[in-house]
Protein backbone atom coordinates (compact mmCIF):
# COMPACT_ATOMS: atom_id res chain seq x y z
CA UNK A 1 0.00 0.00 0.00
CA UNK A 2 1.08 3.55 -0.66
CA UNK A 3 1.26 5.41 2.64
CA UNK A 4 1.32 9.01 3.73
CA UNK A 5 1.86 10.29 7.25
CA UNK A 6 -0.55 12.81 8.66
CA UNK A 7 -1.53 14.41 11.93
CA UNK A 8 -5.05 14.39 13.35
CA UNK A 9 -6.14 18.02 13.56
CA UNK A 10 -9.66 17.35 14.86
CA UNK A 11 -12.07 14.53 15.59
CA UNK A 12 -15.60 14.34 14.19
CA UNK A 13 -18.60 12.14 14.95
CA UNK A 14 -17.69 9.75 12.15
CA UNK A 15 -13.91 9.99 11.99
CA UNK A 16 -11.11 12.52 11.95
CA UNK A 17 -9.71 15.41 9.95
CA UNK A 18 -6.09 14.62 9.13
CA UNK A 19 -3.58 17.18 7.92
CA UNK A 20 -1.20 15.70 5.34
CA UNK A 21 1.85 17.37 3.83
CA UNK A 22 1.40 16.88 0.08
CA UNK A 23 5.09 17.36 -0.59
CA UNK A 24 6.03 14.27 1.38
CA UNK A 25 2.84 12.27 0.94
CA UNK A 26 4.17 9.86 -1.64
CA UNK A 27 7.43 7.93 -1.44
CA UNK A 28 7.60 7.76 -5.23
CA UNK A 29 7.29 11.54 -5.50
CA UNK A 30 10.04 11.99 -2.93
CA UNK A 31 12.28 9.69 -4.98
CA UNK A 32 11.50 11.60 -8.20
CA UNK A 33 9.57 8.64 -9.67
CA UNK A 34 6.01 9.84 -9.11
CA UNK A 35 3.16 10.53 -11.49
CA UNK A 36 3.91 14.24 -11.71
CA UNK A 37 0.79 15.44 -9.87
CA UNK A 38 2.98 17.09 -7.24
CA UNK A 39 4.43 19.41 -9.86
CA UNK A 40 1.01 20.94 -10.35
CA UNK A 41 0.36 21.42 -6.64
CA UNK A 42 3.69 22.65 -5.33
CA UNK A 43 5.64 21.02 -2.53
CA UNK A 44 4.74 23.15 0.51
CA UNK A 45 1.06 22.39 0.53
CA UNK A 46 -0.91 20.70 3.29
CA UNK A 47 -4.32 19.20 2.66
CA UNK A 48 -7.07 18.27 5.06
CA UNK A 49 -8.53 14.79 4.55
CA UNK A 50 -11.61 13.44 6.32
CA UNK A 51 -11.15 9.77 7.14
CA UNK A 52 -13.35 7.21 8.86
CA UNK A 53 -11.98 5.70 12.05
CA UNK A 54 -12.76 2.20 13.28
CA UNK A 55 -15.26 1.98 16.17
CA UNK A 56 -13.59 2.22 19.56
CA UNK A 57 -10.52 3.98 18.21
CA UNK A 58 -8.37 5.57 20.91
CA UNK A 59 -6.81 8.17 18.62
CA UNK A 60 -6.73 11.80 19.79
CA UNK A 61 -6.02 15.19 18.26
CA UNK A 62 -2.32 15.59 17.54
CA UNK A 63 -1.67 11.87 16.96
CA UNK A 64 0.40 11.05 13.89
CA UNK A 65 -1.10 8.30 11.78
CA UNK A 66 -0.43 6.60 8.48
CA UNK A 67 -2.98 6.81 5.69
CA UNK A 68 -2.99 4.30 2.86
CA UNK A 69 -4.59 3.72 -0.51
CA UNK A 70 -4.63 0.21 -1.91
CA UNK A 71 -2.50 -0.12 -5.06
CA UNK A 72 -5.50 -1.34 -7.07
CA UNK A 73 -7.27 1.97 -6.40
CA UNK A 74 -4.15 3.94 -7.33
CA UNK A 75 -4.06 2.08 -10.64
CA UNK A 76 -7.77 2.64 -11.25
CA UNK A 77 -7.44 6.34 -10.47
CA UNK A 78 -4.50 6.67 -12.85
CA UNK A 79 -6.41 4.86 -15.58
CA UNK A 80 -9.38 7.18 -15.17
CA UNK A 81 -7.29 10.35 -15.02
CA UNK A 82 -4.67 9.53 -17.66
CA UNK A 83 -5.78 6.39 -19.50
CA UNK A 84 -9.19 7.55 -20.74
CA UNK A 85 -7.82 10.71 -22.41
CA UNK A 86 -5.06 8.65 -24.05
CA UNK A 87 -7.55 6.04 -25.27
CA UNK A 88 -9.78 8.84 -26.60
CA UNK A 89 -6.85 10.34 -28.52
CA UNK A 90 -5.79 7.04 -30.07
CA UNK A 91 -9.35 5.94 -30.84
CA UNK A 92 -10.20 9.22 -32.57
CA UNK A 93 -7.11 9.06 -34.79
CA UNK A 94 -7.75 5.41 -35.58
CA UNK A 95 -11.42 5.97 -36.42
CA UNK A 96 -10.58 9.01 -38.54
CA UNK A 97 -8.04 6.95 -40.50
CA UNK A 98 -10.53 4.12 -41.00
CA UNK A 99 -13.29 6.45 -42.17
CA UNK A 100 -11.32 8.91 -44.27
CA UNK A 101 -8.26 6.89 -45.23
CA UNK A 102 -4.96 8.73 -45.49
CA UNK A 103 -5.43 12.11 -43.76
CA UNK A 104 -3.41 15.30 -44.04
CA UNK A 105 -1.39 16.02 -40.91
CA UNK A 106 -3.61 18.88 -39.77
CA UNK A 107 -6.71 16.66 -39.86
CA UNK A 108 -4.91 13.95 -37.91
CA UNK A 109 -3.91 16.53 -35.29
CA UNK A 110 -7.47 17.87 -35.08
CA UNK A 111 -8.92 14.39 -34.65
CA UNK A 112 -6.31 13.64 -31.97
CA UNK A 113 -7.20 16.85 -30.11
CA UNK A 114 -10.91 16.04 -30.37
CA UNK A 115 -10.33 12.52 -29.03
CA UNK A 116 -8.18 13.83 -26.20
CA UNK A 117 -10.85 16.38 -25.28
CA UNK A 118 -13.53 13.69 -25.36
CA UNK A 119 -11.46 11.43 -23.12
CA UNK A 120 -10.83 14.28 -20.69
CA UNK A 121 -14.53 15.12 -20.51
CA UNK A 122 -15.45 11.47 -19.94
CA UNK A 123 -12.76 11.15 -17.28
CA UNK A 124 -14.00 14.25 -15.44
CA UNK A 125 -17.62 13.12 -15.62
CA UNK A 126 -16.72 9.75 -14.09
CA UNK A 127 -14.50 11.34 -11.43
CA UNK A 128 -17.20 13.85 -10.46
CA UNK A 129 -19.33 10.96 -9.19
CA UNK A 130 -19.14 10.92 -5.37
CA UNK A 131 -19.28 7.12 -5.09
CA UNK A 132 -16.38 6.73 -7.53
CA UNK A 133 -14.21 9.32 -5.77
CA UNK A 134 -14.89 7.78 -2.36
CA UNK A 135 -12.74 4.81 -3.43
CA UNK A 136 -9.71 7.06 -3.78
CA UNK A 137 -9.89 8.59 -0.29
CA UNK A 138 -7.04 7.36 1.93
CA UNK A 139 -7.93 5.03 4.77
CA UNK A 140 -6.46 4.84 8.25
CA UNK A 141 -3.78 2.13 8.29
CA UNK A 142 -4.18 0.87 11.86
CA UNK A 143 -1.31 -1.61 11.48
CA UNK A 144 1.11 1.32 11.58
CA UNK A 145 -0.19 2.87 14.82
CA UNK A 146 1.56 1.93 18.07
Amino acid sequence: MEQALGQISSLTDTGAIVSVDVGSACARCNAGKGCGAGLLQGTDRRVQVHIDLPPGSKLREGDRIALAIAPVYLLRGAMLAYGLPLVGLLAAVGIARLVAGDLPDWQSVLSAIAGLAGGLVLSRVILSNESVCRRFVPRYDDASHD
